[in-house]
Parts: structure tokens; sequence; C-alpha cells
């Protein structure tokens, strides 16, 4: 009886044992299926990278975007310039579980977006997929990684070699300026300092983005005025976060 008893439990551990494979099994494919499901429908603005050791961005003014592209019988990802015609168009021999093989990596359209520094801002974005200029062949096998920030999606691609490239779901630098809202950053352009002036929403957060998209600073104290003497010269973007979501502003850095 004693026997029984211990056999019969034996055989209801084991199955709850594979009911619980099974759901572990289950949640690891729906996640691996949402990765890829984001990585092919979105759009992807180049943000910054990192080629031989040595970081690389491209300013957010020319909109560099990352696209998969599917026909028929023919899957691709495609570096767009929407500013011009040069891309790069690399075809996809295989996508799954946050892995992909190319099947070469060719730039076309070589040098209609201009010559000399253009050039020389793209070539290293090229070169995280290929052998750009030497041939097509691809840096096999890559992976991608996407996770939520803020309120955007960031997707990480690495090559065979190490070297990858980052994206953002949203170009930061084009997402509207919200006026009707009634936050206003003064004085603005700014040289050490610049104060919030709000007509309501309290600012809960603040967070400073360069023109390459990368988080510069976080400020979650003294939101009343923001020390930005340690910023270079130049653009950049404001995120204001509310309780009632984020507002975004541009201030340009003396």
């Amino acid at each position: 009886m004693a026997r029984h008893k211990i056999l019969k439990l034996f055989q209801k551990t084991s199955i709850m044992k594979k009911l619980f494979l099974l759901l572990c099994v289950a949640a690891m494919v729906s996640n691996v299926n949402a990765q890829d499901q984001a990585f092919t429908e979105n759009i992807w603005y180049f943000s910054n990278g990192e080629l031989d050791g040595e970081i690389f961005t491209i300013p957010a003014s020319y909109d560099t975007r990352l696209e998969y592209v599917e026909f028929s019988t023919f899957k691709s990802l495609e570096i767009i310039h929407p500013f011009c015609e040069e891309s790069m168009d690399a075809g996809i021999d295989q996508i799954d579980n946050e892995n992909f093989t190319l099947l070469s990596a060719e730039v076309v359209l070589v040098g209609v977006c201009g010559p000399g520094p253009l050039q020389a801002l793209m070539e290293p974005h090229y070169r995280v997929y290929g052998d750009y200029p030497n041939s097509t062949t691809p840096f096999n096998p890559f992976t991608y990684n996407i996770e939520m920030i803020d309120d955007y999606l960031q997707l990480t691609i690495t090559n065979g070699n190490g070297d990858f490239a980052v994206y953002n779901s949203v170009p930061l630098l084009a997402l509207p300026e919200f006026d009707e809202t009634g936050f206003v950053l003064y004085p603005n352009p700014a040289r050490d300092r610049f104060s919030i002036n709000s007509t309501h929403n309290e600012v809960t957060k603040v967070s400073i983005y360069d023109i390459q998209g990368k988080l510069v600073q976080t400020i979650v104290d003294k939101l009343t005025e923001i020390d930005i003497s340690f910023l270079k010269s130049g653009f950049y973007l404001i995120r204001l976060q509310t309780e009632d979501g984020a507002v975004y502003k541009k201030i340009v850095k003396e």
C-alpha cells in the first residue's frame, strides 16, 4: 500500500515537472518570437557602434536607417540614407532565435551621397556587416538583442568579430516638440545652466541625449535648474518625464 502511494506521488510529481518544463519552453519560444517580430517589423535608426575597438557615430541629421525587407523568396537587411540613394543590401540566409547569417553585404551606388567626410562616417557602419570595400563577404554569424529603453526599443547587432551597431526604434532628434503642453527651457541657447518652466505637470526626471542619441546624463533631483556646464557645444535632446508621460525638447549648448 505504501509502495503504491509512493509510486502514485512520483507519477504526479513527474507530470508536474513535465508541465513546468513545457510552460518554460512555451515562454521561451514566445519571447524569441516576440524578439524576431520586433526585429523585422520596426524601422531602426542608427545611434552608435564599435568597430575594431573604436566607437563611431553618424550625426542624427543624416537619419541613417536599418530596415528588414522581405519578398516572396528573398529577405534582406538594408542600410538606407533617405537623403541620397547609396545603401547597403545584405541578403539574409536565415534568422532565428536572436541569430542570423547573411549571404552577402553589398554597397550600391557608392559615392552618390557625397565625397570625403560623409563617406568616412558611413564606412565603419558598413564594415560591421561585411568586408567593405574589399569584398561583399559578411562577418557571420550575427546576434541581436532588443531591450526597452524608457518608452522606445533599442536594438544591438553584433557580428562574428565582436563589432556592433546600436539602433533605436525612434529617431530621437526627430521627435516633436510638444509646445502646447506648456514646457519651456530657458535660456535657449544656454551656456552653463537652463531652467524648466512648466504651467502644469511636475517634472520628475530629466534625461539629456546628445546628437547621436546617446544618453549623457539623468537627473532626478534639483530639477528647477539643470547644470550643463560639462557638455560640449552643440544640440541636445532633453526628455522631461512627468506623471502623464514624457515631453521632448531641444536645447543648444553654447
